[in-house]
């Protein structure tokens, strides 16, 4: 963008320096073309979710761990999640919302002190700045906002979300000690 906010009766416009094309792809496409999210497909494929966030029927909002994320909690973790469906399901579930949600959204929700969104599992996922101005919602920081698709929006972030009930039985399974919930 080049200029930001300019105030117009009625609504504000931003200048930018090039045409904004419309998104071509689906959620699941996306995360299909993009390196760096093969284990979030690989789950969203296995526990049949890929289907809802190809649907064009219905708008949703991703919030997508990187592979990374799911390397950093280890390779027991890792396996547990593609053995047990029922759990990777659960898992995923607290990782997409209903409508399409843009981070200014989630700010402006948390600037109106709604610090809370919820997930389609019905989870509610706790929203907060870290010092530094981070957007954090689950615990986990988005580090790429508004990634806009046919079907709706996707923000990467560096880490699972992890209501504290999940973190209690992630914290068991990295602690090999595999409780179902």
């Amino acid at each position: 963008m080049v200029s930001l906010n300019h105030k117009l009766c009625g609504g504000t416009f931003h200048v930018i320096n090039r045409i904004l094309s419309p998104p071509k792809q689906t959620i699941m496409e996306f995360l299909e073309s993009i390196e760096g999210f093969s284990t979030l497909a690989l789950l969203l494929k296995a526990t049949g979710l890929d289907r809802r966030l190809m649907n064009l029927d219905f708008q949703h909002t991703l919030l997508a761990p990187t592979d990374d994320a799911f390397h950093r909690m280890g390779q027991d973790f890792l396996f547990q999640l593609l053995e047990d469906l029922e759990m990777s399901t659960a898992l995923l579930k607290m990782h997409i919302m209903s409508g399409a949600v843009c981070c200014s959204q989630l700010t402006g929700d948390l600037l109106s002190g709604r610090q809370q969104s919820r997930a389609i599992d019905g989870f509610l996922l706790r929203m907060e700045r870290s010092r530094h101005g981070s957007l954090l919602v689950g615990g986990a920081r988005i580090v790429d906002c508004d990634i806009m698709a046919t079907n709706g929006i996707v923000h990467m972030t560096d880490a699972i979300v992890s209501p504290d009930s999940w973190a209690m039985h992630r914290d068991g399974l990295k602690n090999n000690v595999f409780v179902k919930f």
